[in-house]
């Protein structure tokens, strides 16, 4: 019995119209009836996560990728057939049989039920499911079927965190946050080819592009390195699609039949158990994912940004959508954006109309080390601005964001000035100013962003005062509102009327000052500390 994940209907979508089928991967530009492929819709978020990196890992590994940049817009504007498709990818298929005799996909070659390997029920591949230990008879669980198996391998491995015992993290660390471009309007092609990189950008990534073997893109077709660290230069950049930090056996012996405990369906082949060994492969060194934002610290080391609560809003727009274009933050580390967003911030806009927005959308699993605390999912506008104007764009947002970052850290610290006496030992988490100050401008800032866009254009040589005076202005006004709110929310016994005076004036006196419209938003001295 074998399955093959470029054969079958496995994975699960939603149409233009709403409606819900499976398709093979080769289907995704599929316009059946008039009604394209729109999006990638399995019940489980991470899933979603999950396959929509399977789609982009495929197509980045076919021969349909551009040699260069400048040859990306063509797929772009004019999608392949489905029989195109299929013959791109069959070139791989012997790597995708998900079962069978053979090399199975992310699986370790050993028959790990018969080297030791410990026994697991197929829900503990699920990040969010505790383990418990072995294989428990007595729950009360069907299996999974083949699609969601798969789906759920691919997840694990792309995810893996820090495990204990030798259960290795992924190759972009545990929890990584993963940042997707998606067209204005939604198409599944359109979204792979979005975030797939030129043969060029891949030839440049510190891995070994002149491999040759197979294995070294699919670590699944050797024995798992287990022996040695895995650094880039050790195999093909492509592998940071397929990485295997997991040493895993699913059992296709033992099936059972019922409902498929995450999709629902019914099926008489429900995979229900699998087997690992500890140490898979252990991915060191400069591996850079080109979906994944980095930070670049003081030694060149790249470090992937993780997933968290809340990480995907203009307070994070530095790193985000734009690099870091001046001097570096206090632990003298840079920021970067996700390749793809670099390139769709460079000539990528140009495909899509100028004023539309493409959403990034952001996701993964917000890890406290082996405990998954949540699973992050969450989407931002970029807009298609014109050449004229994107690097004047870039270091204006850039400003505006780190006007708000210091008048944000002003507030905080006025308000336990005005909370407590100086010489008050202050503990307790105060993450709920910051929630209100970044999730009540938030608005403001996409409208003052659209603003921006409009001056820019129109602007001769001249830098856009306007927007900026403005912006600084309405963040004057929230802090001050949001101090005024909270500065008396204790109890009446505590309160010191003339201490709160006192640091509500400070908190004037520093968003006025030089720092924030002089040093930052670079405004012209004519600007005076209001009275009110």
């Amino acid at each position: 019995m074998t399955f093959n994940l470029l054969d079958e209907q496995w994975i699960p979508v939603r149409t233009a119209d709403g409606k819900r089928r499976r398709i093979a991967p080769w289907e995704i530009t599929s316009t059946e009836h008039n009604d394209p492929v729109a999006a990638v819709d399995s019940p489980r978020a991470d899933f979603n996560g999950a396959l929509i990196q399977f789609l982009i890992g495929l197509v980045q590994t076919s021969d349909l990728v551009p040699p260069r940049e400048p040859d990306w817009g063509c797929l772009f504007r004019s999608p392949p057939d489905a029989e195109s498709l299929r013959e791109a990818f069959d070139v791989h298929r012997d790597a995708f049989f998900l079962s069978g005799d053979g090399p199975r996909f992310l699986q370790d070659m050993q028959d790990l039920a018969q080297h030791k390997g410990a026994e697991w029920h197929m829900e503990d591949l699920l990040m969010d499911i505790p383990g418990n230990g072995h294989f428990v008879k007595a729950r009360d669980r069907d299996g999974f079927c083949f699609g969601c198996t798969a789906t759920a391998l691919y997840c694990l491995h792309i995810n893996a965190p820090e495990g204990g015992r030798g259960n290795l993290t992924g190759l972009r660390g545990g929890g990584p946050l993963t940042t997707i471009l998606l067209p204005p309007h939604e198409r599944l092609w359109e979204t792979v080819w979005l975030n797939v990189i030129s043969r060029e950008d891949l030839a440049s990534m510190p891995a070994n592009a002149s491999s040759n073997g197979k294995q070294d893109i699919f670590p699944w077709l050797a024995p798992t390195r287990t022996g040695e660290p895995t650094f880039p230069h050790d195999v093909h950049p492509l592998q940071l699609y397929w990485s295997m930090p997991r040493r895993i056996r699913i059992d296709f012996d033992t099936l059972g039949s019922g409902v498929c405990d995450i999709c629902g369906q019914s099926s008489d082949r429900l995979v229900q158990r699998y087997f690992t060994r500890p140490h898979g492969v252990a991915y060191r060194g400069p591996w850079k994912h080109p979906l994944t934002p980095y930070s670049i610290d003081k030694d060149g080391v790249p470090l992937s940004r993780k997933a968290r609560a809340g990480s995907i809003n203009y307070r994070n727009w530095i790193g985000l959508v734009v690099k870091s274009t001046e001097t570096a933050d206090k632990a003298g580390s840079r920021q970067l954006p996700a390749l793809v967003v670099e390139r769709f911030m460079g000539n990528r806009r140009n495909t899509v109309r100028k004023g539309s927005r493409a959403p990034l959308w952001g996701f993964g699993y917000d890890m406290d080390h082996m405990k998954a605390r949540c699973w992050f999912d969450g989407k931002m506008s970029i807009h298609a601005v014109s050449d004229r104007i994107v690097r004047a764009y870039e270091v204006q947002t850039e400003r505006m964001v780190k006007a708000a970052i210091t008048i944000g850290g002003y507030l905080n610290w006025c308000l336990k000035q005005a909370w407590f006496s100086e010489s008050a030992t202050v503990r307790g988490d105060f993450g709920f100013l910051a929630t209100a100050f970044w999730t009540g401008s938030e608005p403001d800032f996409f409208e003052h962003l659209n603003n921006l866009i409009d001056e820019l254009e129109k602007a001769s040589a001249e830098p856009p005062v306007a927007t900026l005076r403005s912006w600084h202005q309405y963040l004057c006004r929230l802090a001050l509102r949001l101090f005024d709110e909270y500065a008396a929310s204790g109890s009446i016994e505590d309160e010191d009327p003339a201490r709160i005076a006192k640091a509500r004036n400070k908190l004037k006196g520093l968003n006025w000052g030089k720092k924030v419209r002089v040093d930052i938003l670079q405004l012209p001295e004519q600007q005076k500390t209001p009275t009110t």
